[in-house]
């Protein structure tokens, strides 16, 4: 067999030098921690980024794998480059790598280093060897044999779980070396081998790209797609991750997770038909983030959807029947307020807000608390116990934890008395949103406890509150505008809010309902009814305490 030229002759094999120099630079920058992914083959060659097809030949995984794929480079490739010159010597390499690639990422899930052109090579020179003199002492049988030996070798550790190989790669290359060998050497039936050529060319470019979900039996098949998916959510690139995620579907069309993420994609474009249908099957795949946001979705009647409790609990308990936290609080607070056709049941709520509680779950270490708080669900009144969890819950940013916290600082419950930090707390938990530490603080306001009195600051935050549907912020809002303190005189204004608040059962506001209608027309009466029945028929009822 021929001995390959001496490494300083480097500068006379410019083609196979260069490759085997990008191939160490890329690997060791690599191993160095260098970011080289745009260079692997992925799901973007079917998206404007063939070249990955070539590039990741560079790469190797270790230098094991390097030095093998280097040595029968530099044996190989500098043979052909002596005889074929520079430019045909490129155009083999150019089509071992796209060929052996593409088909190894039709397949399987793609790989790294220069096995595929190793292999196209080897098959090249295999048959050139007995059919063209120059080429005669190209490979003996020993090398014939360690590649046919090693091309099962690695199939057996791949199916093994021992070492992970390119498999396809080896043969699509070593398939491709044959057919150009044989073009080469029988140009009578150079027509006949060129057509082998290009549909094995044009099969794996197909598989690759378009053709991929059908031909691809890799276990991670879609994980690209999926990944690109997430990446996307994440900066919030809605209409990309949308596509991503039905691409992924394509291979794994039951992956509740893709499913799921695909629903948000869709939620957040706007598209809810779309995104409600996709929930629905993520929730029926079993997966219990889809079953939770379906049960939010449905039980608050939020986006447009017809508010069905009945269908929200099922929903919650088939996530708190796997386990769920999020599904074993939102299910207990069905049972603790009777909601969903249930029967109230303070013990149930409290066993499964337990459940919940012992996982860190925010919601459920509130919920827990407040039982304690007031001694509901067959448990002890327990300040301290309901203090300690409220904490829990509280540190985790929830809002119903640092409303009731601040409930137990502010009259010094469980913890010592302490109004500055109650304040903090009320702040923290209205800010969020909560209705009850919003209307907490403007009654502070209004009355100047601990804050500076003001009483705009107190209408802005009844006003908060009240328009969460909180009877009592509704109440002393409609006194406001009555009176006209903090906010200017409006009648119409008092009654719309009064009127809300009675229908509440807000005890005091149907005598000053009586009072603030005698001073008005009958046709302010009728605008602020109309108002007060246009905020009822939007107001959507929040699913929390």
């Amino acid at each position: 067999m021929r001995q390959p030229p001496k490494l300083l002759e480097f500068f006379h094999y410019p083609v196979t030098a260069g490759t085997a120099l990008l191939a160490i630079g890329v690997t060791i920058a690599w191993m160095a921690g260098v970011d080289v992914s745009s260079l692997f083959e992925s799901a973007l060659i079917a998206h404007g980024e063939p070249w990955r097809l070539v590039t990741s030949i560079f790469p190797h995984v270790s230098i094991f794998h390097l030095f093998f794929n280097l040595y029968w480079l530099w044996v190989f490739g500098t043979l052909v480059e002596e005889i074929y010159g520079h430019g045909k010597t490129a155009a083999l390499f150019f089509l071992f790598a796209v060929g052996s690639g593409a088909l190894e990422y039709a397949f399987s899930d793609g790989g790294v280093g220069l096995s595929g052109v190793g292999y196209g090579l080897f098959g090249l020179l295999w048959i050139l060897s007995k059919r063209d003199g120059r080429f005669s002492d190209a490979i003996d049988d020993r090398t014939v044999q360690l590649f046919i030996g090693w091309f099962f070798i690695c199939i057996v550790t791949t199916y093994l779980n021992v070492m992970k190989v390119g498999n396809v790669a080896h043969g699509g290359g070593a398939l491709l070396g044959i057919l150009t060998a044989y073009a080469i050497s029988q140009p009578q039936r150079r027509t006949i081998f060129a057509a082998g050529i290009a549909a094995v060319l044009v099969f794996g470019l197909w598989g690759s790209t378009g053709g991929r979900p059908q031909v691809n039996v890799a276990e991670s098949a879609g994980y690209d797609e999926g990944r690109l998916g997430y990446d996307a959510l994440v900066a919030n690139h809605n209409q990309e991750a949308a596509r991503w995620f039905r691409k992924a579907l394509e291979y794994r069309p039951n992956d509740p997770l893709y499913v799921y993420d695909m629903a948000i994609a869709y939620h957040r474009l706007g598209d809810m038909q779309a995104s409600l249908a996709a929930y629905r099957k993520a929730a029926e795949l079993g997966d219990t983030s889809a079953q939770n946001t379906l049960g939010e979705m449905l039980g608050s009647g939020r986006d447009d959807l017809p508010k069905n409790e009945k269908e929200a609990l099922f929903w919650f308990r088939k996530a708190a029947d796997q386990g769920n936290a999020n599904g074993q609080s939102r299910l207990a607070y069905f049972y603790q307020f009777g909601l969903g056709g249930l029967t109230k049941d303070d013990r149930e709520a409290a066993r499964l807000y337990k459940l919940a509680a012992d996982q860190g779950n925010a919601d459920g270490q509130a919920g827990l608390a407040y039982l304690y708080q007031f001694g509901l669900g067959g448990l002890t009144k327990d300040d301290r116990e309901a203090a300690r969890l409220y904490k829990l819950a509280a540190d985790q940013g929830n809002a119903d934890a640092q409303a009731g916290l601040g409930e137990l600082y502010e009259a010094g419950r469980g913890v010592p008395k302490d109004l500055p930090q109650a304040i903090k707390l009320y702040r923290l938990a209205a800010d969020q949103g909560n209705a009850g530490a919003q209307y907490t603080m403007g009654f502070l306001c209004e009355a100047g406890r601990g804050v500076p009195q003001n009483q705009i600051e107190a209408g802005r935050w009844f006003r908060l509150a009240a328009e969460q549907g909180d009877p009592l912020s509704q109440y002393d809002l409609g006194q406001r505008y009555d009176l006209g303190v903090g906010v200017p005189v409006d009648r119409i204004e008092a009654l719309k809010w009064l009127t809300l608040a009675a229908a509440q059962g807000q005890k005091d506001a149907p005598a000053r309902l009586d009072t603030v209608k005698s001073k008005m027309t009958r046709e302010e009466i009728s605008e602020a009814k109309r108002r007060a029945a246009s905020f009822s028929s939007k107001q959507n009822s929040v699913l929390t305490p």
